[in-house]
């Protein structure tokens, strides 16, 4: 909600009174209060206020501050970012590239590959922007509903938002989040929204997130966005069920104004386990002032994915705006999407931002149990690291093919990759970085107590109320142990202990295996290195069970023994025992 004041009743900290408009001599200024912003959400204690300029918009935000002892920050205006162009092609190439239109074959998001996991069933995408078409025919079906509400002039959900049966016009202040025009500023919002969830409905092009719902929460008109109507659409999706948040504007601001109520929203979205995804601007690093930062998207929120725009050719895109602060980057040129005169092809990352947020919906649709932080780094995680983007954002371009595709970041062909998938599929390992558990340290030495709980989860051994050793007491991994010495599959290593930190080598490992399958004997030598080993009688049974072939490939005639066992061989070990 707007107010405008006299400075005299700032200063008084008089009630605030509807604003009527805002003139070029006074400024739009947003004041922090005790009390809720009416309509602003849980938490929204800010308001917005006109008061006469004196000096610079920032020296008057500063001044009213010091004499009131009330915060006042600037009300800036934001610019949408883009479109750049709209060449006439109309392939959608950044989901699929097959080098049309003289592009590059594969320089895409792989979403094909990521369909076959999910299509973002059940996750609501907040599009903060300039309205949506929603009758467009590919968007009408997605749009998010408030089945609180119903249009009677009743604040039936008693959110502060009287009839948002589909969302709020936080410009206008009224329940109709539509564009109000057809030209690119107004139709900015719908180009955003197609990116994101244009229905798979056999005409016309598909969303990242074909199943994925658009929460429409109008903040901009004319081609661009107040501070203050941003931030309260953000509270807004987050009291409201969003799951991800797509902000496709900004612009420069000095590095110590930066824009506290925006990067105050994005701190709520996080408490609340809410994904922000920001465009980085279509201005070229060299076009920046020094000094400068682009906001939304450089705000240091954890939860605030800045996305860069590539091209059909892997190469960042000439618009658009890339640094160190710049955390991926997504194709943004030459883009299809649905327009509210049915569709348009648009250039800048005002469109790279929303493929991130339709591939964080496929990844939070594949497993809901996942925070935030987890989606975002399986997306900076799984990323193609091609020559032209890589060093100017953070990780790489977005596949997301690969994020939904494999389990773990560091086991992308690695040797024993698909071992390792099987051991996560039949919950023999979570990873090695809980609570992410992005990552499963492949290349890791396997200790003694890691090994037990490997093997434990993966026969399922019967549980035991004896304690069988002495310096196991605190180990996590001690109710694994005890089952392995139950189980007869150890003994430990003397002296009624087990040694649990001790790293297991090749030959260790046989013996454990064997015991554990119970391996028959055999009579075959089939390693020349092992003569002096006291578990050659167990190696040779795992290599005739074919659990091993040996460590010298081709001629596989040695074992190596004392050679140590990592956690990527481990599920190797187990996945051959096990078939």
């Amino acid at each position: 909600m707007r107010f405008v004041v006299s400075l005299a009743l700032l200063l008084s900290a008089l009630p605030l009174v509807a604003a009527e408009g805002h003139s070029a001599d006074t400024v739009r200024l947003i004041v922090e209060t005790d009390t809720l912003a009416s309509g602003g959400g849980d938490g929204f204690r800010w308001h917005q206020v006109d008061a006469p300029l004196d000096g610079t918009v920032e020296e008057t935000a500063e001044r009213l501050s010091k004499e009131t002892g009330q915060r006042v920050l600037v009300d800036r205006l934001y610019p949408l970012l883009g479109p750049e162009d709209e060449p006439s092609f109309g392939s959608q190439w950044a989901l699929e590239n097959t080098g049309q239109s003289g592009g590059t074959v594969d320089a895409d998001i792989d979403a094909i590959e990521a369909w076959s996991e999910s299509l973002g069933a059940g996750i609501v995408v907040a599009i903060v922007d300039s309205g949506v078409e929603m009758s467009h025919p590919e968007l009408d079906d997605q749009i998010w509903m408030n089945t609180d509400e119903v249009i009677n002039g009743i604040d039936d959900d008693g959110n502060g938002y009287i009839d948002d049966v589909v969302g709020w016009d936080f410009y206008n202040i009224d329940n109709d989040p539509s564009p109000v025009g057809v030209d690119d500023d107004e139709a900015h919002g719908t180009f955003v929204a197609g990116v994101v969830a244009a229905e798979a409905n056999g005409s016309g092009i598909t969303g990242v997130a074909p199943d994925s719902t658009i929460m429409v929460l109008k903040a901009c008109q004319d081609g661009s966005c107040w501070t203050f109507d941003s931030a309260e659409a953000i509270y807004y999706a987050v009291d409201n069920g969003a799951h991800i948040i797509n902000l496709s504007f900004g612009g420069p601001t000095l590095i110590e104004d930066g824009d506290p109520l925006l990067e105050a929203a994005i701190d709520y979205a996080e408490q609340n386990d809410v994904l922000v995804v920001s465009g980085a601007g279509n201005t070229p690093p060299s076009q920046v002032p020094a000094g400068y930062v682009i906001t939304p998207a450089e705000l240091p929120n954890p939860n605030n994915i800045a996305v860069a725009a590539s091209d059909r050719n892997d190469q960042m895109a000439g618009f658009s705006y890339y640094s160190n602060n710049i955390d991926i980057a997504a194709p943004g040129a030459s883009i299809r999407t649905t327009d509210v005169s049915l569709y348009a092809t648009v250039s800048g990352t005002s469109f790279s931002a929303p493929l991130v947020a339709g591939a964080a919906a496929l990844l939070w649709s594949s497993d809901p149990s996942m925070s935030y932080a987890q989606v975002a780094d399986r997306l900076k995680g799984f990323v193609d690291e091609t020559a032209g983007i890589a060093g100017k954002v953070e990780s790489g371009r977005l596949n997301i093919g690969r994020a939904l595709t494999h389990r773990f970041i560091d086991t992308v062909h690695h040797l024993f990759e698909n071992d390792i998938a099987w051991a996560a599929d039949e919950g023999i390992t979570k990873g090695c970085n809980p609570p992410l558990n992005t990552l499963f340290c492949p290349n890791e030495d396997v200790s003694r107590e890691v090994m037990a709980a490997f093997l434990n989860r993966a026969l399922n051994l019967p549980a035991t109320d004896k304690d069988y050793f002495s310096d196991d007491n605190g180990s996590i991994f001690e109710n694994d142990i005890n089952r392995l010495a139950a189980a007869g599959i150890t003994k430990g290593c003397g002296d009624g202990l087990f040694c649990p930190k001790n790293v297991v080598d090749r030959g260790q490992m046989a013996a454990f295996l064997a015991r554990a399958f119970g391996l028959p004997g055999t009579s075959v030598d089939y390693f020349d290195d092992d003569e002096s080993s006291i578990f050659e009688a167990d190696i040779n049974r795992i290599a005739e069970a074919g659990i091993t072939k040996g460590c010298n490939p081709p001629a596989n005639t040695q074992y190596c023994p004392n050679l140590k066992v990592d956690r990527g061989a481990m599920t190797a070990f187990l996945r051959r025992g096990l078939d």
